[in-house]
Parts: C-alpha cells; sequence; structure tokens
C-alpha cells in the first residue's frame, strides 16, 4: 500500500527526451516506438508542474489534456491482463465515459497499450516525447470509419482522437506521465514519424522552451487523463494535441512500486 512519502509531488525538473527530424528530410522513423541508438535525439532538463489540486483549471478545449477524478469502475483487475477481455468490457466503459463527458453520440474505440514496468516480456512505458498519431494517420482512420459506416463525416462533423490513460495498479509511485499544454506548442515544432509500419506514423515533438509541461501526482485507478491526439476543428496542422512521456521523478524512492498503467485510443464524431 502506498504511503505519502511513497508519492512524488510537487513541481519538479526531469530529463525529456525528445527526438528530431531526419536532417536529409526523409520519414523518420523508429521500430515499435524505441528508439534506436543511432536515432537523433535531444535530452533537455525541463521544468514540470504538478496539476494535483488545480485540476478543474486545464480544458481539452484550451490546453488538450483534461483530468478527471472519481472515476468508479466495476471492472476486475483480472480483465486487464487479458487484450480480448480488455476489448470485451472496458471499450464499453471508456466509451460511455466519452459519451457523457464530451456530450457526443458517436465513439470508435481504435485500440489499446497495456504496459507494466520492470515485467519481462511487457510493454513498457514510452520515455520519449511523442503524440499517439500524425495529421495523416488520424484523418486516415476517419476516412476509413466514413467508408464503412457511408456517413460523410469529415465534412459534415467535427471529428477527435483521444487517449484515456488510466493506472492499472493502484497510485503511480514511478515513472509518471508528464504531458504538454497544448497552446504552449509551436505548430513548426511538430513532425510526422513513421514506426514499424511505414503506413503508421506518430508525432514527434522538437523542443522549445516556450513549452508548458504537466504532470498528475498521485494518479490512482478511479482518476482518469484524457490526452487529446488531434481535433479537426482547429485544423489538423494546428497544435490541437498534447504530446507526452514517461519521465523518472526525482522524488520517486528507490523501493517505488513500477508503474502498470492502460491506454485506450478513441475517434471521436460531434
Amino acid at each position: 500500500m502506498s504511503t505519502a512519502t511513497d508519492i512524488p509531488r510537487g513541481p519538479t525538473i526531469a530529463d525529456l527526451v525528445f527526438i528530431t527530424p531526419s536532417e536529409d528530410g526523409l520519414a523518420l522513423r523508429v521500430e515499435d516506438r524505441f528508439i534506436s541508438e543511432s536515432a537523433m535525439k535531444e535530452v533537455h532538463s525541463v521544468p514540470i508542474t504538478d496539476i494535483r489540486g488545480n485540476e478543474d483549471s486545464f480544458s481539452l478545449e484550451v490546453h488538450a489534456f483534461e483530468a478527471l477524478r472519481n472515476i468508479e469502475s466495476s471492472i476486475p483487475d483480472e480483465v486487464f491482463a487479458d487484450d480480448d477481455a480488455i476489448k470485451n468490457v472496458y471499450y464499453s466503459e471508456v466509451s460511455k465515459l466519452l459519451q457523457q463527458h464530451l456530450g457526443v453520440q458517436e465513439v470508435v474505440i481504435q485500440g489499446h497499450g497495456v504496459r507494466r514496468q520492470g515485467k519481462d516480456g511487457q510493454r513498457q512505458p514510452i520515455a520519449f516525447v511523442h503524440a499517439d498519431h500524425s495529421d495523416d494517420v488520424a484523418r486516415r482512420m476517419a476516412q476509413e470509419h466514413e467508408s464503412q459506416t457511408k456517413k460523410n463525416h469529415l465534412h459534415e462533423e467535427r471529428f477527435r482522437i483521444f487517449s484515456v490513460w488510466r493506472p492499472l495498479n493502484g497510485t503511480v509511485e514511478s515513472m509518471p506521465l508528464a504531458f504538454v499544454a497544448g497552446d504552449s506548442l509551436d505548430k513548426n515544432d511538430l513532425f510526422p514519424v513513421q514506426y514499424s509500419d511505414p503506413q503508421n506514423e506518430f508525432t514527434g515533438l522538437r523542443f522549445n522552451p516556450g513549452q508548458r509541461w504537466y504532470y498528475w501526482s498521485g494518479m490512482n485507478n478511479t482518476n482518469r487523463l484524457l490526452l487529446q491526439c488531434t481535433d479537426s476543428r482547429m485544423g489538423l496542422h494546428v497544435a490541437g494535441r498534447t504530446p507526452h512521456s514517461a519521465f523518472a521523478h526525482v522524488g520517486s524512492s528507490r523501493g517505488a512500486k513500477p508503474r502498470e498503467s492502460i491506454e485506450v485510443r478513441a475517434l471521436v464524431f460531434g
């Protein structure tokens, strides 16, 4: 059980890894979202503000992230050990949450990722700055859904992509998630990065001292962090998103509990 002294809190300074775009203009690639030793990257020490106690000061419309508290769930822990169970049980809970919170009618779940720090054979926290989808991938997702449903979404409706992030094993004691305010981004600092499948891309971010970084200390299983990946209303080439990264908090104790978390990616219309 976590104690108050186990939980890193308050403002901090941390080293974040930023991948840099290819100098020759060719598409930058990484394998399975792991950066190779030869990849161009920069490490910058950045101040990171704790939003704990000020959660209501941040909104999707302005900052491209939002913190939700007291989200109760009846889903047992064992569901999160099985991908099919997650799809069959947890996806519907995420869909209902987004419908109710955003006031939208249609939510299309695109996938999920479970991360278990330090466990062999499991996905690890991603410790470099990224946003989950590039502009091209976001539009392709919307076009594919439009084709399948015969609906004219792209011309008639706003669409957004979100990542819904939560811990799985109680209060986060190590490798919390840092995220940057969307209104502090310069769109010229964003660039596409391919990984594994050349048809799939995420968005990289150059470091800029004007960026404002945050984290939510002590996140627990009743908290949900909404991270916006894109918003068609603001234009796909405007910074309507919040890149993010796991980071090593200087306040984490040596025996801190390894982080376990899940993020679900959803396409939202309306």
